[in-house]
């Protein structure tokens, strides 16, 4: 494995590394150093210290967060993640998509007091915590400081049924946050009915504005110090060198610097010609609006496949996460018969160490476009996802809306601009490491884990891959007004094969070139007539057959593309009137009939109503020359031609 695919699974796993002196730092929390990590690192420890340095050193030098003096009053500029967050809330009213739960069993012996005293150490700590959210005189979105303290919210539900007790934790989860006045933290504690079996429950709330997954980690540990200090009698400090501001104000001068235009020209360069919008076929037509909401379906690997599926990431010094990703482009580009598959992946944007202690929002979304050309070799195709990831980090800090601007994308409110399926890594299957686990419960906590009421899906489709040394875990969580759950079965079972020949196939020291397509195209058919098998005979007609696959999905996508889309249904209907319209001008069957205009909507539907009406077509290139055309129309004896508006003007007309 070369040294960057070292530190990308590393960092995967929320492990930094940085070069301080003569020696290697590490940073994790607690878990995720498992003892193969660690010998990775021990083996590797010159190659990584070289190779930090050389990356560490230019940032370093150029370009470090520096503390912005606090005054009074005084608001700062908002980080490209804030503005995003506000903007969603603004739009949205308050919406709860966002917040960022968690929730612990307290026993009795918990001291309520100096729980709450830790809580507002945190809240000191981490001013991020009490910055509210208001409008300038200009318009623009702004941050100030508050020196607001927390208080603890206390509910009697000991009496409750169980049902009536969820129906509260969910609605004081759902309760919105007024961004311009509110704490973005709050804490609630619960007397549990008898059936939880547990004295309490406390729920943290924090909202997205302020934190992401790596900083409720910082909390927890941040939160559970603090509460061990105050029960020993000693005093937590409060001391950050930088705070979420800060690195707001750096990121808004970076913004107008030289490093950002070059990323912004490395994506503009990478992202060229790409489609809008994913090629894989709908079951349902799209929405005007988009719902934030869907179903999730999970499978796990078969175990036999998983130490193999490592091996060979090592071998083609590959992450697990890029072989995975390999194997899920293959997959879709299978399903939906395309070869340009992009998805995106979030990262956590903290590559710098001045930004591992702190609370705040500081994700990214990245673009991850691969060629799945049947033509290149295995080997050529896993170097390719090996270079998109590391070209992808290498310029990973532009924000996404920034980079959505620059590159003028429309944005609809029916899907996600540049991206609608993204894929994520998990490093562990459990929410706690036995340490942290350890840790509450000498203090008379537990973690304890809400039940999801709903499966938030911001694209059409959020996969997710849960991963450790023994398993594989794929979440497929997904918008079930686009797909149907055995749609997203089939696109499983399709991965799962995948992987499944790709074993078989390093197994068997067949990863050759002649090879390649095997594994990497010719699945077995069935898995795509999964979701409905039509048995038809041999000898059925192309029109048909249609006809039948329309009484078989009719509300399923049968044709779209950037600007429009039509059902089976609809593509039917509207095939059938233009059948209609050809008869009752004098078309028989066995005529030609010529067909002229771009790929869209209304050609699938020409062809099918030409084809329907008994006729043949004779298919013209818009970018023919007037001669061209003239010729073929001749030479065809063409006595009827459908030609689009746009280019009727211009098309000699037969007769």
């Amino acid at each position: 494995m070369n040294t960057q695919a070292i530190i990308d699974q590393l960092t995967h796993n929320q492990i930094l590394l940085s070069v301080n002196g003569d020696r290697l730092a590490v940073e994790a929390k607690k878990g995720a150093l498992t003892p193969e990590l660690a010998s990775l690192i021990r083996d590797n420890k010159p190659a990584l210290m070289e190779y930090l340095s050389q990356q560490q050193a230019p940032l370093a030098a150029v370009n470090p967060i520096q503390p912005v003096v606090r005054e009074a009053g005084k608001s700062y500029p908002l980080s490209s993640a804030q503005k995003r967050f506000w903007f969603i809330d603004q739009l949205r009213g308050g919406s709860s998509d966002y917040h960022m739960p968690l929730a612990f069993t307290l026993t009795d012996a918990v001291s309520m007091t100096h729980l709450e005293s830790a809580l507002n150490h945190v809240l000191k700590k981490h001013e991020i915590l009490r910055s509210r959210y208001v409008l300038a005189a200009d318009g623009a979105a702004e941050q100030q400081l508050s020196d607001e303290s927390i208080s603890i919210r206390y509910h009697d539900s000991a009496t409750c049924d169980e049902q009536t007790f969820k129906a509260d934790i969910q609605a004081c989860i759902a309760a919105p946050f007024a961004l311009d006045s509110d704490l973005m933290i709050r804490v609630d504690h619960f007397r549990t009915p008898d059936a939880l079996h547990a004295d309490a429950l406390l729920i943290i709330n924090i909202h997205h504005i302020a934190c992401d997954a790596w900083s409720l980690d910082i909390l927890k540990q941040d939160l559970m110090t603090a509460y061990m200090q105050l029960q020993g009698g000693m005093q937590p400090q409060a001391e950050l060198p930088l705070q979420y501001l800060d690195y707001a104000s750096w990121q808004q001068d970076w913004l107008n610097g030289e490093q950002c235009a070059q990323q912004t020209d490395y994506w503009r360069n990478k992202l060229a010609g790409m489609a809008q919008l994913h090629s894989l076929p709908l079951d349902h037509a799209r929405q005007a609006d988009k719902a934030n909401f869907g179903k999730l379906y999970s499978e796990a690997l078969p175990a036999e496949l998983v130490p193999v599926l490592h091996r060979i990431a090592r071998e083609y010094k590959l992450t697990p996460f890029m072989l995975l990703h390999s194997a899920l482009a293959l997959a879709l580009s299978q399903y939906g018969q395309y070869q340009d598959v992009v998805m995106g992946t979030t990262v956590s944007n903290r590559d710098s160490e001045q930004l591992h202690p702190m609370i705040g929002c500081f994700l990214n979304r990245l673009v991850l476009r691969l060629d799945t050309d049947r033509a290149q070799s295995l080997s050529d195709y896993l170097k390719q996802v090996a270079r998109t990831h590391i070209e992808a980090q290498n310029n990973q800090l532009l924000p996404f809306d920034n980079l959505v601007e620059a590159l003028d994308i429309n944005r609809a409110a029916n899907y996600s601009p540049l991206f609608q399926i993204q894929f994520t890594l998990g490093s562990e299957l459990g929410e706690l490491s036995s340490q942290d686990a350890a840790m509450l419960s000498n203090a008379g906590f537990a973690g304890f884990e809400l039940s999801k009421e709903t499966v938030v899906v911001r694209g059409d489709l959020d996969i997710h891959a849960r991963v450790s040394e023994q398993n594989m875990v794929i979440d497929w969580s997904y918008d079930n007004e686009l797909f149907d759950t055995q749609t997203v079965a089939t696109l499983s079972s399709l991965f799962q094969q995948i992987c499944r020949n790709l074993t078989q196939a390093y197994q068997q020291q067949t990863i050759t070139t002649a090879c390649v397509t095997d594994v990497m195209f010719n699945q077995p058919q069935t898995l795509y007539t999964q979701a409905g098998e039509c048995r038809l005979d041999d000898a059925t007609g192309l029109i048909e057959r249609f006809e039948q696959q329309a009484a078989l999905t009719p509300d399923a996508i049968a044709v779209h593309s950037d600007t429009e889309q039509l059902s089976y249904a609809q593509l039917n209907a509207q095939a059938a009137k233009l059948a209609d319209c050809l008869q009752e001008q004098g078309v028989e069957p066995g005529d030609l009939v010529g067909v002229c205009m771009p790929r869209s909507a209304c050609l699938m539907v020409s062809l099918l109503g030409v084809l329907k009406a008994g006729a043949a077509y004779i298919p013209f290139e818009p970018s023919n020359t007037k001669a061209r055309n003239q010729q073929i129309i001749t030479d065809a004896a063409l006595e009827w031609v459908i030609v689009s508006d746009a280019l009727a003007a211009e098309f000699p007309m037969p007769g």
